[in-house]
Protein backbone atom coordinates (compact mmCIF):
# COMPACT_ATOMS: atom_id res chain seq x y z
CA UNK A 1 0.00 0.00 0.00
CA UNK A 2 3.03 2.37 1.06
CA UNK A 3 4.48 1.77 -2.39
CA UNK A 4 0.97 2.05 -4.43
CA UNK A 5 0.46 5.72 -2.34
CA UNK A 6 3.95 7.02 -2.92
CA UNK A 7 3.47 6.25 -6.93
CA UNK A 8 0.31 7.99 -7.04
CA UNK A 9 1.61 10.92 -5.09
CA UNK A 10 4.66 10.99 -7.07
CA UNK A 11 2.61 10.81 -10.72
CA UNK A 12 0.36 13.47 -9.37
CA UNK A 13 2.99 16.18 -8.30
CA UNK A 14 3.80 15.05 -12.33
CA UNK A 15 0.29 16.10 -13.50
CA UNK A 16 0.12 19.15 -11.51
CA UNK A 17 3.22 20.99 -13.11
CA UNK A 18 3.15 21.62 -17.25
CA UNK A 19 5.02 20.00 -19.48
CA UNK A 20 7.78 22.81 -21.00
CA UNK A 21 7.30 22.13 -25.06
CA UNK A 22 10.94 23.37 -25.06
CA UNK A 23 12.34 20.24 -23.57
CA UNK A 24 9.67 17.47 -24.38
CA UNK A 25 11.45 14.76 -25.92
CA UNK A 26 9.81 12.90 -29.38
CA UNK A 27 8.29 9.84 -27.90
CA UNK A 28 9.10 6.26 -29.72
CA UNK A 29 6.29 3.95 -30.67
CA UNK A 30 3.68 4.17 -32.93
CA UNK A 31 0.27 5.40 -32.16
CA UNK A 32 -3.42 5.01 -33.31
CA UNK A 33 -5.32 8.39 -33.54
CA UNK A 34 -8.88 9.41 -34.73
CA UNK A 35 -10.09 12.03 -36.13
CA UNK A 36 -14.05 12.50 -36.23
CA UNK A 37 -14.19 14.99 -39.28
CA UNK A 38 -16.35 15.06 -41.99
CA UNK A 39 -14.08 16.84 -44.32
CA UNK A 40 -11.50 15.59 -46.73
CA UNK A 41 -9.54 18.15 -46.66
CA UNK A 42 -9.22 19.24 -43.04
CA UNK A 43 -8.42 15.78 -42.46
CA UNK A 44 -5.64 15.76 -44.53
CA UNK A 45 -4.12 18.45 -43.12
CA UNK A 46 -4.19 17.55 -39.86
CA UNK A 47 -2.97 13.94 -41.41
CA UNK A 48 -0.21 15.83 -43.11
CA UNK A 49 0.72 17.69 -39.91
CA UNK A 50 0.89 14.69 -37.53
CA UNK A 51 2.90 12.50 -40.03
CA UNK A 52 5.47 14.85 -40.20
CA UNK A 53 6.21 14.86 -36.33
CA UNK A 54 4.70 11.28 -34.80
CA UNK A 55 5.07 8.47 -36.15
CA UNK A 56 1.32 7.55 -36.00
CA UNK A 57 -1.35 6.06 -37.99
CA UNK A 58 -4.50 8.41 -38.08
CA UNK A 59 -8.27 7.07 -39.48
CA UNK A 60 -11.12 9.03 -40.33
CA UNK A 61 -14.52 8.88 -39.01
CA UNK A 62 -16.92 10.75 -40.63
CA UNK A 63 -19.80 10.82 -37.93
CA UNK A 64 -20.54 9.62 -34.21
CA UNK A 65 -21.75 6.29 -35.64
CA UNK A 66 -18.75 5.52 -37.87
CA UNK A 67 -16.77 6.40 -34.66
CA UNK A 68 -18.46 4.40 -32.22
CA UNK A 69 -17.84 0.99 -34.85
CA UNK A 70 -14.42 2.23 -34.76
CA UNK A 71 -12.99 2.33 -31.05
CA UNK A 72 -15.45 -0.75 -30.85
CA UNK A 73 -12.86 -2.68 -32.85
CA UNK A 74 -9.56 -1.24 -32.25
CA UNK A 75 -7.46 0.60 -29.38
CA UNK A 76 -6.79 4.06 -29.99
CA UNK A 77 -4.37 6.58 -28.67
CA UNK A 78 -5.80 9.47 -29.42
CA UNK A 79 -9.03 11.04 -30.74
CA UNK A 80 -9.34 14.54 -32.37
CA UNK A 81 -12.86 16.07 -33.07
CA UNK A 82 -14.13 18.87 -34.93
CA UNK A 83 -16.37 21.19 -33.11
CA UNK A 84 -18.80 21.53 -36.79
CA UNK A 85 -20.39 18.20 -36.96
CA UNK A 86 -23.21 17.47 -39.36
CA UNK A 87 -25.47 16.78 -36.46
CA UNK A 88 -25.08 19.00 -33.75
CA UNK A 89 -21.43 19.97 -32.45
CA UNK A 90 -18.09 18.51 -31.19
CA UNK A 91 -19.58 18.81 -27.35
CA UNK A 92 -22.03 16.66 -28.24
CA UNK A 93 -19.60 13.71 -29.30
CA UNK A 94 -17.42 14.76 -26.21
CA UNK A 95 -19.49 14.09 -24.36
CA UNK A 96 -21.21 11.03 -25.58
CA UNK A 97 -17.26 10.01 -25.63
CA UNK A 98 -16.99 10.85 -22.15
CA UNK A 99 -20.56 8.85 -20.83
CA UNK A 100 -19.12 5.75 -22.20
CA UNK A 101 -15.58 6.55 -19.86
CA UNK A 102 -13.78 6.20 -22.15
CA UNK A 103 -9.92 6.86 -21.17
CA UNK A 104 -8.66 7.79 -24.28
CA UNK A 105 -8.05 11.43 -24.47
CA UNK A 106 -9.55 14.26 -26.54
CA UNK A 107 -8.61 17.32 -28.25
CA UNK A 108 -11.22 19.77 -30.07
CA UNK A 109 -10.32 21.49 -33.34
CA UNK A 110 -11.95 24.39 -34.16
CA UNK A 111 -11.80 27.21 -37.14
CA UNK A 112 -10.58 30.80 -36.42
CA UNK A 113 -14.04 32.26 -36.31
CA UNK A 114 -15.03 29.55 -33.39
CA UNK A 115 -12.23 30.19 -30.70
CA UNK A 116 -14.23 30.70 -28.17
CA UNK A 117 -15.32 27.23 -28.44
CA UNK A 118 -11.80 25.80 -28.19
CA UNK A 119 -11.13 27.48 -24.73
CA UNK A 120 -14.63 25.90 -23.30
CA UNK A 121 -13.13 22.52 -24.58
CA UNK A 122 -11.62 21.53 -21.01
CA UNK A 123 -14.64 22.05 -19.33
CA UNK A 124 -16.63 20.03 -21.76
CA UNK A 125 -14.64 17.22 -20.99
CA UNK A 126 -11.75 17.19 -23.81
CA UNK A 127 -8.25 17.71 -23.30
CA UNK A 128 -7.36 20.42 -25.09
CA UNK A 129 -8.05 22.19 -28.04
CA UNK A 130 -6.33 23.11 -31.55
CA UNK A 131 -7.16 26.26 -34.21
CA UNK A 132 -6.77 24.80 -38.00
CA UNK A 133 -5.54 27.91 -39.05
CA UNK A 134 -2.38 28.05 -36.44
CA UNK A 135 -1.19 24.86 -37.00
CA UNK A 136 2.38 24.49 -37.26
CA UNK A 137 4.99 21.70 -36.51
CA UNK A 138 5.93 23.37 -33.17
CA UNK A 139 2.33 24.07 -31.82
CA UNK A 140 1.27 20.55 -32.87
CA UNK A 141 4.15 18.64 -31.17
CA UNK A 142 3.63 20.25 -28.16
CA UNK A 143 -0.27 19.93 -27.69
CA UNK A 144 0.27 16.69 -29.09
CA UNK A 145 2.78 15.64 -26.64
CA UNK A 146 1.67 17.19 -23.41
CA UNK A 147 -2.04 15.55 -23.90
CA UNK A 148 -0.20 12.20 -24.38
CA UNK A 149 2.06 12.29 -21.44
CA UNK A 150 -0.89 13.64 -19.08
CA UNK A 151 -3.05 10.43 -20.32
CA UNK A 152 0.05 8.52 -19.35
CA UNK A 153 0.20 9.59 -15.99
CA UNK A 154 -3.52 9.35 -15.41
CA UNK A 155 -3.11 5.85 -16.08
CA UNK A 156 -0.49 5.02 -13.85
CA UNK A 157 -2.59 7.17 -10.84
CA UNK A 158 -5.73 5.04 -12.01
CA UNK A 159 -3.77 1.77 -11.64
CA UNK A 160 -1.89 2.42 -8.55
CA UNK A 161 -5.35 3.68 -6.67
CA UNK A 162 -6.93 -0.05 -8.36
CA UNK A 163 -3.74 -1.59 -6.48
CA UNK A 164 -4.82 -0.42 -3.58
CA UNK A 165 -7.92 -1.47 -3.81
CA UNK A 166 -7.21 -4.74 -4.68
CA UNK A 167 -4.82 -5.22 -1.76
CA UNK A 168 -7.43 -3.68 0.72
CA UNK A 169 -9.53 -6.50 -0.23
CA UNK A 170 -6.70 -10.07 -0.83
CA UNK A 171 -5.45 -11.71 2.08
CA UNK A 172 -1.95 -11.89 1.80
CA UNK A 173 -1.05 -14.83 2.98
CA UNK A 174 -2.92 -17.15 1.17
CA UNK A 175 -3.63 -14.44 -1.93
CA UNK A 176 -7.79 -15.11 -1.26
CA UNK A 177 -10.04 -12.32 -0.86
CA UNK A 178 -10.06 -11.30 3.08
CA UNK A 179 -13.27 -11.23 5.51
CA UNK A 180 -14.51 -7.51 4.23
CA UNK A 181 -14.30 -8.38 0.92
CA UNK A 182 -16.53 -11.78 1.14
CA UNK A 183 -19.08 -9.93 3.26
CA UNK A 184 -19.21 -7.19 0.45
CA UNK A 185 -19.94 -10.30 -2.27
CA UNK A 186 -21.96 -11.85 0.02
CA UNK A 187 -24.52 -8.65 0.57
CA UNK A 188 -23.82 -8.40 -3.70
CA UNK A 189 -24.93 -11.72 -4.24
CA UNK A 190 -27.86 -12.58 -1.50
CA UNK A 191 -29.04 -9.42 -3.29
CA UNK A 192 -29.10 -10.74 -6.72
CA UNK A 193 -30.28 -13.72 -5.37
CA UNK A 194 -33.59 -12.04 -4.42
CA UNK A 195 -34.36 -10.39 -7.05
CA UNK A 196 -33.60 -12.54 -9.90
CA UNK A 197 -34.99 -15.97 -7.84
CA UNK A 198 -31.90 -17.60 -8.46
CA UNK A 199 -29.84 -20.05 -5.97
CA UNK A 200 -26.59 -19.40 -4.00
CA UNK A 201 -24.60 -21.48 -2.20
CA UNK A 202 -22.27 -20.54 0.93
CA UNK A 203 -19.51 -23.00 2.07
CA UNK A 204 -17.90 -21.88 5.87
CA UNK A 205 -14.55 -24.06 6.08
CA UNK A 206 -12.67 -24.80 9.57
CA UNK A 207 -9.65 -26.33 9.75
CA UNK A 208 -9.24 -28.68 13.29
CA UNK A 209 -6.76 -28.69 15.58
CA UNK A 210 -4.47 -26.19 13.78
CA UNK A 211 -3.66 -24.15 16.82
CA UNK A 212 -2.31 -27.85 17.99
CA UNK A 213 -0.16 -27.94 15.35
CA UNK A 214 0.95 -24.55 15.07
CA UNK A 215 1.71 -25.30 18.94
CA UNK A 216 3.83 -28.44 17.85
CA UNK A 217 5.67 -27.69 14.35
CA UNK A 218 5.55 -23.98 14.72
CA UNK A 219 3.81 -20.81 13.06
CA UNK A 220 5.93 -21.87 9.20
CA UNK A 221 3.69 -24.78 9.10
CA UNK A 222 0.35 -23.46 9.89
CA UNK A 223 0.71 -20.86 7.15
CA UNK A 224 1.89 -23.28 4.74
CA UNK A 225 -1.15 -25.54 5.79
CA UNK A 226 -3.60 -22.11 4.72
CA UNK A 227 -1.49 -21.78 1.54
CA UNK A 228 -1.79 -24.82 -0.06
CA UNK A 229 -4.93 -25.48 1.45
CA UNK A 230 -6.05 -22.00 -0.16
CA UNK A 231 -4.69 -22.92 -3.52
CA UNK A 232 -6.52 -26.22 -3.46
CA UNK A 233 -9.95 -24.80 -2.95
CA UNK A 234 -9.26 -22.33 -5.35
CA UNK A 235 -8.58 -24.88 -7.82
CA UNK A 236 -11.50 -26.55 -6.97
CA UNK A 237 -14.22 -23.98 -7.62
CA UNK A 238 -16.06 -22.14 -10.67
CA UNK A 239 -14.75 -19.10 -11.92
CA UNK A 240 -17.86 -16.98 -10.89
CA UNK A 241 -17.12 -18.29 -7.49
CA UNK A 242 -15.65 -16.39 -4.64
CA UNK A 243 -13.13 -18.27 -2.00
CA UNK A 244 -12.20 -15.84 1.01
CA UNK A 245 -10.37 -16.43 3.75
CA UNK A 246 -12.92 -15.67 6.37
CA UNK A 247 -10.76 -15.89 9.32
CA UNK A 248 -7.87 -17.10 10.75
CA UNK A 249 -8.09 -20.29 10.18
CA UNK A 250 -11.72 -20.26 8.02
CA UNK A 251 -12.41 -20.04 4.51
CA UNK A 252 -15.70 -18.74 2.75
CA UNK A 253 -16.95 -19.74 -0.32
CA UNK A 254 -19.67 -17.95 -1.93
CA UNK A 255 -21.48 -20.04 -5.06
CA UNK A 256 -23.94 -18.73 -7.12
CA UNK A 257 -26.54 -19.99 -9.35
Amino acid sequence: IKTAVERISLTSKKLISQVSYARVKPQTGSYEFLYIQDSKDDFGILDYFLKNIIHCSLTQAENMEKCLELIFKKRFDLIFIDYVQPEGSGFDLILRLRQMNLDIPIILTVDKSSEAMGLKAVSKGADAHIVKEELSSSHMWGILNNTLEKASLNREVEEAQNRIVMISRKDMLTRLFNRRCFEEELESEISKSRRYKTHLSIILIDFDNLKTIINDLGNQTGENILASSAAVIQSMVRNNDVVCRYGGQEFGIVLPN
